[in-house]
C-alpha cells in the first residue's frame, strides 16, 4: 500500500475509477439479485455494451464533478455531499446510454427496450444508486483509514495523540499532520455537547466523562490543548485536569500570538510563558493615564531593563514629545533604541539615547536641563536578591544613592511627576536588595514632603514574568537543558504579573500620584513556586521526573533557601488599602509617620562606598531601619 500512496495524482485518480468501475458493476449486479431478477450483464454482447456503458458514464460523471481531484487524505463532509451528487449523476448518464444504445442499430434482441428500462427496472436503478454511492464512499474511508494512515504498516512506534479541542484550531491542527507517519490521533476531547460523539476526519469526540472510560483502556503519549482563545485560568484548570492522564501536554499560544504566515504545526509549541500563571492579565485602558505623558519630555532610567523598555514601548503610544532612553549598559540602550524607532508611533516621537549612570549627578542635571524633562519614570536598579546580597555596597550606591542624586536634581528644573519604580521585597525587607527598595521609597516620600507643585508616585509590584530578577527566565534554561527545576523551598510562594501589566500600572501611579503615595495592583493569589515549576514543565512538553521513573522526565530538586530570601512576599506594611479611579489599581493609606534618619543614613552609606566597607551599611540598617529583619 505505500506503493500506491507514492504514486502520482493521476495514477491515483486511474485507481480510483477503476475501484469505482468495478463497484459500480457488482452494484448493478446486486439490484438485478435483490429483485429476484435476470442478471442483464450476463447476457452476451449485451452485457459487454452494459458494462462498457457503465465505465464511460462513470468516467463522464467523475470529469463532470471533478471527482478525480479530490485529494483523499483531505475528505470532508463537502466531499461526501460531492459523491453523491456523482453517484446520481452516474445513474443519469447510465439510464441515458442504456435508452440511446437500446435505441441504435447495435440492438437487435427485441427482450428489452425504453420503456421496460424506465418503469420495470426504476427499483433496480435507486438500488445501483445507493449501492454505488455506499461503495464509492467505502473505498475512500478505506485508503483514510488504512493507506493514508499507515494502519496496515508495521510501524508500531507511532505517538498516540489526543486533541483538547475540537474547533477551527483543533481541525486545522489535525489536518496540518496528515503526512505524519509518526503520530497517531485516537481522538478529540471537547466540552461543548453539540460535538460529543461527532467523526472529524475519522477522529471521534468525547465528552471528557467518555475520554477517562477511553482512556482506562488506551494509553496516550501527548495531548495538545487546542484552543488558543482559553484564558489563563481556563488553561490552567485544563492542564491539571489533563496531567493526570499523560506526562506530556503541549498548547497552542494566544491566537493575538499566531503568524498567519505560518503552520499549525509550528504553532504547536512550548507553552507562551504568561500561560504559566494561574490568573490573567489584567487590561488597562490607556486613555486613562494618556493625558499625564501626551506632548511631555520623559525621562526613563534603566530604559534598557525589562521594566525600563516595557515601559518605553508603553509610552510610545501616548503621543509623547521627547523620550529620553537612560542606561548605563550600551548594549541595552542600543537594543532598546533599535526596537523603539522600528515601531510606526515613533515616527512622530523625538527619542534620545544617552549613556550614564544615575550616579554621576552632573550627568543628570545636563539631562534634565537640556532636554526639559517633565516627567522622570526610575526603574534603573540593581534587583537580583542573591548578587545585591554579595555585592552590598554597589547595590547601595545604585539602589539608594543613585535615586538620591535623581530626585534630588529635580528642584530646579521643569519636571512635573517623578514615578519611582519600587517591589514587594521592599515590604518588611530580609535581605539587601529589598532594604534599598525601601531606602528608596523612603527618600521619595520625604523629597515629596518638601516640594511643591511636584507629583510623586511610588509602585510596589511583585515578580514580573521573563523579567531578569525574575525566576521564570531561570526555569525555563533548566528545562531546556534537561533539567533539574531548582526550588529553593517547597513552600515558598511569590506574586506574578506580565511585563506589560506592570508597565502600565506604573504609568497610572504616576498619573494619581501626589505627595509619594504607595500604589498596589490586585495581583490574585500568591503562586506557589513548585507549582510554577511543575506547570511550565508539562506545558512545555516534559515529564516530571519521579521515583518510578527514574530515566525519564525534568527533575524537580529543593535546594536551601538562599540568603534574604522570604517564604512569602507581602504588599503592605501597615496602613489601610484605599480605591482608585481603577479598580485593579489601590492606593496604601499609610497612618504612621516616617521614623528614619535620613541624612545621617545617606552619610553613613557614602562612607560605605568610600571605604567599601559593608559593615557600615549592616549596622545603618540593624539600628535605623526597623522592618529590616535579615534571614540567616
Amino acid at each position: 500500500m505505500n506503493k500506491i500512496k507514492n504514486l502520482s495524482r493521476i495514477k491515483k485518480s486511474l485507481i480510483v475509477l477503476f475501484a469505482d468501475s468495478v463497484i459500480a458493476l457488482i452494484a448493478l449486479t446486486i439490484s438485478f439479485l435483490v429483485q429476484g431478477q435476470q442478471i442483464i450483464i450476463f447476457y452476451q454482447p449485451f452485457g459487454i455494451y452494459i458494462s462498457l456503458i457503465v465505465i464511460f458514464s462513470i468516467i463522464l460523471s467523475a470529469r463532470l464533478f471533478n471527482i478525480h481531484k479530490i485529494v483523499l487524505r483531505g475528505f470532508s463532509l463537502n466531499q461526501v455531499f460531492l459523491l453523491f451528487i456523482y453517484s446520481i449523476g452516474n445513474s443519469t448518464f447510465l439510464i441515458l446510454f442504456i435508452i440511446l444504445y437500446l435505441q441504435s442499430p447495435i440492438y437487435t434482441d427485441l427482450f428489452f427496450n425504453a420503456e421496460i428500462v424506465i418503469n420495470d427496472y426504476l427499483t433496480n436503478i435507486i438500488i445501483f444508486t445507493a449501492l454505488f454511492f455506499v461503495g464509492s464512499l467505502f473505498i475512500r474511508l478505506l485508503y483514510i483509514n488504512f493507506l493514508s494512515k499507515d494502519y496496515l504498516t508495521l510501524n508500531l512506534e507511532r505517538k498516540k495523540i489526543v486533541i483538547f479541542g475540537a474547533g477551527n484550531a483543533g481541525i486545522q491542527l489535525l489536518r496540518s499532520f496528515d503526512n505524519e507517519k509518526s503520530k497517531s490521533f485516537i481522538c478529540f476531547i471537547d466540552d461543548n455537547p453539540n460535538l460529543r460523539n461527532t467523526v472529524i476526519s475519522g477522529v471521534k469526540v468525547l465528552s471528557r466523562k467518555d475520554f477517562e472510560k477511553f482512556i482506562s483502556v488506551n494509553k496516550a503519549d501527548e495531548i495538545w490543548v487546542a484552543i488558543p482563545s482559553l484564558s489563563i485560568i481556563k488553561l490552567e484548570e485544563i492542564v491539571s485536569y489533563l496531567s493526570n492522564f499523560s506526562d506530556k501536554i503541549l498548547s497552542l499560544p494566544e491566537i493575538n500570538n499566531l503568524r498567519f504566515n505560518s503552520s499549525f504545526k509550528s504553532r504547536l509549541s512550548e507553552a507562551n510563558i504568561n500561560n504559566f500563571l494561574g490568573r490573567d492579565e489584567i487590561r488597562i485602558k490607556e486613555d486613562i493615564y494618556q493625558q499625564c505623558y501626551k506632548n511631555k519630555s520623559i525621562l526613563i532610567t534603566g530604559a534598557g531593563g525589562s521594566i525600563g523598555s516595557e515601559l518605553s514601548f508603553q509610552i510610545i503610544k501616548l503621543e509623547p514629545k521627547t523620550i529620553i532612553l537612560f542606561e548605563l549598559n550600551e548594549l541595552a540602550l542600543y537594543n532598546i533604541e533599535r526596537k523603539i524607532k522600528s515601531l510606526d508611533e515613533a515616527k512622530s516621537v523625538n527619542i534620545i539615547s544617552c549613556l550614564g549612570s544615575i550616579n554621576d549627578v552632573n550627568r543628570i542635571k545636563s539631562i534634565l536641563q537640556n532636554y526639559s524633562i517633565q516627567v522622570i519614570l526610575h526603574a534603573a536598579a540593581y534587583k537580583h536578591v542573591s548578587l545585591v546580597e554579595e555585592n552590598i555596597v554597589e547595590g547601595f550606591k545604585n539602589n539608594v544613592i543613585g535615586t538620591f542624586n535623581l530626585i534630588s536634581s529635580v528642584k530646579d528644573s521643569d519636571v512635573e511627576r517623578f514615578v519611582l519604580v519600587s517591589s514587594d521585597k521592599a515590604v518588611r525587607p530580609t535581605n539587601i536588595m529589598g532594604a534599598t527598595k525601601r531606602l528608596a521609597e523612603i527618600i521619595t516620600q520625604h523629597t515629596a514632603s518638601k516640594i511643591e507643585n511636584l507629583n510623586f508616585s511610588i509602585v510596589r509590584f511583585g515578580n514580573v514574568i521573563g523579567s531578569s530578577g525574575s525566576v521564570i527566565p531561570l526555569f525555563i534554561s533548566q528545562i531546556n537543558g534537561g533539567g533539574p527545576v531548582t526550588v529553593t523551598d517547597p513552600n515558598m510562594t511569590r506574586y506574578f504579573m506580565a511585563i506589560p501589566e506592570a508597565a502600565k500600572l506604573i504609568l497610572i501611579a504616576g498619573s494619581y500620584g501626589k505627595k509619594a503615595e504607595i500604589f498596589l495592583l490586585d495581583m490574585g493569589k500568591p503562586i506557589k513556586i513548585i507549582d510554577l515549576a511543575k506547570n511550565m514543565i508539562f506545558l512545555s512538553g516534559n515529564k516530571i521526573k519521579s521515583e518510578s521513573s527514574q530515566n525519564e522526565g525534568i527533575e524537580i530538586k529543593i535546594i536551601n533557601k538562599m540568603p534574604g530570601e522570604k517564604i512569602e512576599e507581602e504588599l503592605l506594611i501597615d496602613g489601610k488599602i484605599k480605591n482608585t479611579g481603577h479598580k485593579k489599581v489601590m492606593v496604601l493609606d499609610e497612618s504612621r509617620s516616617i521614623d528614619f534618619p535620613l541624612e545621617q543614613a545617606l552619610n553613613d552609606i557614602e562612607k560605605a562606598i568610600a571605604s567599601q566597607d559593608e559593615n557600615i551599611i549592616k549596622v545603618l540598617l540593624n539600628d535605623h531601619l526597623k522592618d529590616y529583619k535579615p534571614t540567616e
